[in-house]
């Protein structure tokens, strides 16, 4: 047996058995709710909302969280909306380590430029910085590990001047979720401003083409054959109105949505700069939300939370403009994968698992590195990140939870 197959052999067992002893655990609701600690089942609940012709942004699952996403991923579960939970749970980690997977291996056979492939060293580097963002993925069910291997998918389709399928998968991948529709908007700007310089390029439009596509595909025509014209319009709807809910600093996520915006997890510009303006007040804690005076978050929080989201904007546009127009060019892949990162700082929560995007950014870091240890390329972005995951992990502990929230 050759030493690919072992390999290959080694992970499918090692994932069996991480799915048997943590993942499946996990999804049972046998065990009692509070041993239920899997968002699996909110897509599940909202698959099974679906399929009733209920609301499935009204539907919670045993924990009482409520789908948030637009309707395809939900509709995507509705074939397995009746099983048990530790049996749906099998087939969505079988999809999320099959994406994970193939994103390392698309990573391993990368070129930027002339260069050989990235190879081993800057991904596994990459990997084991990324190991506890892809763990608390894999255990809470979420649908981060498709959108990396969707958009990792997509660099990978650019760098081979397939424009068509580059836009396609991220449009895929923005049916799912909205935040690649960033890395989208950069490269189409940027192939499109590349275009029109060049005269001779139509790269924009083959991209373009690929991405309203599959946009039109997910967000209109399989709602409209999985749910029928009316419902589909309304659940498209439902879906617009959580979105603006989910954005607006008038409501309050914890009780309308169950989500604690002020965890220490949630690493978010909003509840960064909320903590540290409630330690300047000196204001009293509860569950970790600050008590400010007169009972509302300052509006300087706020503002400092959308300048934040806009500055990212701004770089993913300045990114998409001076190197995402030609995939050629040796900036085009770190450009493209520095914008999978941005999200985390326009959105309003930002849990561990969404890290999981730095991997392709690491790795890359990773194998341009100006300076090297043993062969393995530990750029400055690499070492700070890494630092960051380890005291980020460290403050799980209640005795260090003061850095986490810091």
């Amino acid at each position: 047996m050759t030493r690919s197959r072992l390999l290959l052999l080694g992970a499918v067992v090692f994932a069996a058995v991480y799915f048997v002893v943590d993942v499946r655990q996990r999804a049972r609701l046998d065990r009692g709710i509070k041993r239920h600690r899997t968002d699996m089942t909110v897509y599940q609940a909202a698959a099974e909302a679906l399929v009733a012709g209920e609301d499935p942004y009204d539907a919670p699952n045993p924990r009482g969280y409520r789908y948030v996403y637009p309707p395809l991923l939900a509709i995507l579960f509705m074939p397995i909306a009746g099983w048990a939970p530790e049996n749906a749970a099998l087939v969505w980690f079988v999809v999320s380590a099959a994406a994970l997977g193939l994103s390392l291996v698309s990573l391993l056979r990368m070129r930027v430029g002339d260069d050989p492939p990235l190879g081993w060293a800057p991904v596994l580097v990459a990997a084991l910085v990324c190991l506890g963002f892809a763990h608390q993925g894999f255990q809470r069910g979420q649908v981060t590990h498709l959108l990396l291997g969707l958009q990792v998918g997509a660099l990978a389709a650019l760098l081979g001047r397939r424009f068509l399928l580059a836009g396609a998968l991220l449009g895929i991948a923005g049916a799912l979720r909205l935040t690649p529709l960033l890395p989208a908007a950069a490269v189409g700007l940027g192939l499109l401003v590349h275009g029109l310089r060049a005269k001779t390029s139509h790269a924009w439009l083959r991209f373009g083409a690929g991405l309203a596509a599959s946009l039109a595909v997910g967000l209109v025509l399989i709602p409209w054959l999985a749910l029928g014209t009316d419902e589909a319009q309304w659940v498209n709807a439902r879906w617009l109105e959580v979105t603006r809910d989910l954005q607006s600093a008038d409501v309050d996520l914890a009780s309308d949505y169950k989500i604690n915006e002020w965890r220490f997890k949630n690493q978010a510009p909003r509840r960064v700069v909320g903590t540290w303006t409630g330690w300047a007040q000196g204001a009293d804690f509860v569950k970790e939300r600050p008590q400010f005076e007169g009972g509302e978050t300052p509006a300087g929080v706020d503002l400092a939370a959308t300048v934040i989201a806009a500055l990212a904007v701004l770089l993913a546009v300045i990114l998409g403009l001076r190197h995402l127009g030609d995939p050629g060019a040796r900036a085009f892949p770190l450009a493209y994968a520095i914008i999978l990162l941005l999200p985390v700082f326009v959105t309003r929560y930002a849990w561990p698992t969404h890290y999981l995007m730095a991997l392709p950014a690491l790795a890359l870091a990773s194998a341009a590195a100006p300076w090297r240890v043993r062969g393995f390329g530990w750029g400055p972005a690499v070492v700070v990140f890494f630092s960051g995951a380890l005291l980020f992990y460290a403050a799980h502990a209640r005795a260090l939870q003061w850095i986490g929230e810091a």
